[in-house]
């Protein structure tokens, strides 16, 4: 996803460690590992995550194509 987008990305799940790849502002994506498995195999509409930070990072990030 860092690939994708030009921000700090942070992949949050309550419970386990933070995973935090990329450079530039922070955006968060926060769920649980399913649902963020599912986000960053490209299936961002239906994946039930919070993103918050850079509105327009997350906005693009949630529109980028993602997955395999």
């Amino acid at each position: 996803m860092a690939k994708k987008v030009p921000a700090t990305i942070v992949l949050s799940s309550p419970g386990r460690e933070d995973k935090q790849a990329g450079a530039g502002p922070l955006v968060t994506v926060t769920g649980d590992p399913g649902e963020l498995t599912m986000f960053g195999a490209g299936r961002q509409q239906a994946a039930r995550v919070q993103i918050t930070g850079d509105a327009a990072l997350g906005a693009q990030l949630r529109a980028a194509s993602l997955g395999v």
